[in-house]
């Protein structure tokens, strides 16, 4: 993820990185590329009781931003990055 967001023609793309969690090297290094990097709090399990929140702050951020193009990677990451991207009607979803 972080290879293609550094990557890409940031003259003609506005690249946001969502993490799910603290990203340590990653998070760094998108930092070093210039890249926005948001870093939200899911908890390891999908049963806590702090995933609706974390969730509905991510679908909330997603609705301030309005992105066009969506991109998950991971399974969890993939999972809720496309639902709160289907709820904000996100026009591509990969």
């Amino acid at each position: 993820m972080c290879l293609l967001a550094a990557n890409m023609d940031r003259s003609r793309f506005d690249v946001r990185v969502a993490a799910l969690m603290a990203g340590g090297e990653l998070e760094k290094r998108l930092e070093r590329e210039g890249i926005p990097s948001y870093v939200f709090s899911f908890p390891e399990s999908p049963r806590s009781v702090g995933l609706p929140v974390e969730f509905f702050r991510l679908v909330f951020w997603m609705m301030k931003l309005k992105p066009l193009v969506v991109l998950g990677s991971i399974f969890w990451a993939d999972i809720y990055g496309t639902l709160s991207a289907a709820l904000n009607r996100v026009p591509v979803i990969l």
